[in-house]
């Protein structure tokens, strides 16, 4: 079974993913504290599953609908490894990602 879990501001590419492969999405919990530390729930079954996680590292813009407007590429990156960690955590036979635009990979 393959479980496709969307990163906040990429609901929209993780929906479609799910339903061209007929995957189960879930849409993780996921809350910023105020001192900027994060917490991530999965709340659905992955014991056993292939988990993809879709999520880009750019930084959403004033008009995107993220939930998490004020983390920046670095703390979208913490928080892809906090899901990916978490889906291990709860059995998840393999994790991997896709990642429509990695931060700090140009070189001007």
């Amino acid at each position: 079974m393959t479980v496709v879990i969307a990163v906040p501001g990429s609901d929209k590419q993780a929906h479609e993913l799910a339903a061209r492969l007929g995957a189960t999405l879930l849409v993780p919990e996921v809350r910023q504290f105020p001192d900027g530390e994060l917490y991530v729930r999965i709340d659905g079954d992955v014991k056993g599953s292939d988990v993809v996680i879709v999520g880009s590292l750019h930084h959403p813009g004033a008009g995107s609908e993220s939930r998490l407007l004020h983390v920046g590429p670095g703390n979208r990156f913490l928080l892809i490894a906090f899901l990916a960690g978490t889906a291990r955590d709860l059995g998840a036979r393999s994790v991997g990602l896709v990642a429509p635009y990695l931060s700090y990979l140009r070189q001007d």
